[in-house]
């Protein structure tokens, strides 16, 4: 038990020794919590243009999907072609991107 180190690990080990595992409860949950925050709001979304093939033929793109298949269910053409109006609350706020890279055909004799 010469170096530094040890002296300091034996220190604390003895300073840690009286408390309870109950009261080291807030604690624990305090670097939990600093974890969690550091890890969500540690990165930038990525932005989707970044990441999509150059050679892609068709790109689309939607802030708000709910919004965007809202427009289109409101058409009156829609309106009157469907059966019934679907509930798009579950796809508001959700963003996504879709590039198509290629098409892939086959031949089939009539």
């Amino acid at each position: 038990m010469g170096s530094k180190t040890e002296k300091i690990l034996c220190q604390l080990i003895r300073l840690l020794r009286p408390i309870s595992p109950s009261s080291l409860l807030p604690l624990k949950l305090l670097i939990s919590a600093i974890i969690v925050a550091s890890v969500s709001c540690g990165s930038k979304p990525t932005d989707p243009r970044s990441v999509i093939p150059g050679d892609a033929l068709v790109y689309l793109e939607s802030r708000d999907l709910g919004r965007t298949l809202l427009s289109i269910t409101e058409n009156p053409k829609f309106e009157d072609s469907a059966k019934f109006k679907p509930n798009l609350d579950a796809l508001s706020g959700v963003r996504v991107s879709i590039a198509v890279t290629g098409f892939e055909t086959s031949e089939q004799e009539v």
